[in-house]
This record gives structure tokens, sequence and C-alpha cells, in this order.
């Protein structure tokens, strides 16, 4: 778009803006049928739907951000643990040797259920 062609759409987007002001200062046009948006002036109503549509923004970018924090706090609880194990091996009784007795136990149960 040339510089001529830019300022000729603004003179046209002034120009219906104009009309639009003269319109309803003189009564043709009623404000509530027109919405002048793409001047960037709103009314009270499409002000609420706008904030409350950027408030619902906010909300999800913020629970996808405490969703990454969160994963990313497991992936390095998770890793810690993996390098603590791996160092010093499971501890007697603990969750991983408890988690294995239980998966046995249950595979135990399959073979005897199956027979």
């Amino acid at each position: 778009m040339t510089r001529i062609d830019e300022i000729d759409t603004f003179l046209e987007k002034a120009t219906i803006l104009e009309q639009t002001i003269k319109g309803l200062s003189d009564g043709s046009l009623k404000s509530d049928t027109i919405s002048l948006k793409e001047y960037g002036i709103l009314t009270p109503e499409e002000t609420a739907q706008e904030e409350a549509r950027e408030k619902i923004v906010r909300q999800k970018r913020a629970q996808k951000k405490d969703e990454r924090i969160a994963a990313e706090k497991e992936r390095e609880r998770s890793k810690w643990w993996d390098g603590a194990v791996y160092t010093f091996g499971p501890r007697e009784g603990s969750l991983a040797e408890r988690e294995i007795i239980v998966e046995e136990r249950k595979k135990q149960e399959c073979r005897n259920e199956a027979k």
C-alpha cells in the first residue's frame, strides 16, 4: 500500500466518522443502531463485552502458566528422585519397593485367575 493509498483510506474513514457524528448530533442516526467500534468508540455494552473477553483470556493465560509451572516442578522432582535412586539405590521399604511388591501381587493374582 502506497503512501497516497494510506492517506486516501484515512480520509475516507475520517469522512465516514464525520458524517456519523453529524447524523448523531442532528438526530438522523440513532446511537443504538450503529457501532463505531472500528474507530475505537465503544458503547457501554461493547466495553463490558470487551472487558469480559479480556478477563477470560487473562484467566486462561494464568491457568496455562500455573500448569506449566506445576509440570516443571514435577519434572524436577522426578529427575531429583531418579538421581537419588540411581546414586543410592531404593530405600528399604521405600515407595518404589512397595509399588513393585503391589505390581508383583497383581501379576500373581492375574496368573492365578487365568489358571
